[in-house]
């Protein structure tokens, strides 16, 4: 009779032990989940920034015309964002009539890909 008390007790206490670390792990698990969708926002900008860094290196920097390897590799870049609105803005910064245009696009452009 005491055994099977004792039995009843530590069924109890293991199933509330169980509960309570099913709960958290579920808790922890939903967490992880938020901070994983974070980080992939994180990722995708970093390939814009990059984009932004590579742009003011090789376009708005230099005071030589931009080699044809150069404008492929960026417009390469720009089409794997697949964002409409950026192949928009790049499309008119290379459709620029104007050198003040062009620098008008170009800001916008840069405004564009850092907020």
């Amino acid at each position: 009779m005491r055994l099977k008390i004792l039995y009843v007790i530590l069924v109890i206490l293991l199933l509330i032990v169980s509960g309570v670390l099913g709960w958290r792990c579920w808790t922890f698990q939903q967490k992880n989940t938020g901070a994983a969708a974070v980080l992939n926002q994180y990722k995708g900008r970093e390939k814009e920034l990059e984009f932004a860094r590579l742009f003011v290196d090789k376009v708005i920097q230099p005071d030589k015309e931009i080699d044809f390897e150069t404008r492929l590799d960026l417009e390469n870049r720009v089409r794997a964002f697949n964002s409409p609105a950026i192949l928009e803005r790049w499309s008119k910064f290379t459709n620029s009539q104007t050198e003040a245009e062009a620098q008008t696009e170009a800001k916008k452009l840069l405004l564009m890909l850092i907020q």
